[in-house]
């Protein structure tokens, strides 16, 4: 689980995506998306909120089973 403060309200772009608080967008703002990826791969679930200030992100991992692992 990660939380952060923000002093807004979080930003989306025009097809929902979280914007990144920071100054510098060209090097930030990938982590989310990364984050998804790996969570599609490995079966989780990924749960965004943003109430009020308070920006959460929770993560469960389940893994993923191979044909080839055994």
């Amino acid at each position: 689980m990660h939380k952060k403060q923000l002093s807004g309200k979080a930003e989306k772009d025009n097809i929902g995506h979280y914007l990144t608080t920071k100054n510098d967008n060209i090097y930030h703002g990938l982590g989310l998306s990364s984050i998804n990826h790996a969570v599609v791969n490995y079966h989780g679930q990924m749960d965004i909120t943003d109430n009020d200030n308070l920006f959460q992100v929770i993560v469960v991992m389940y893994g993923s089973y191979s044909e080839k692992a055994g």
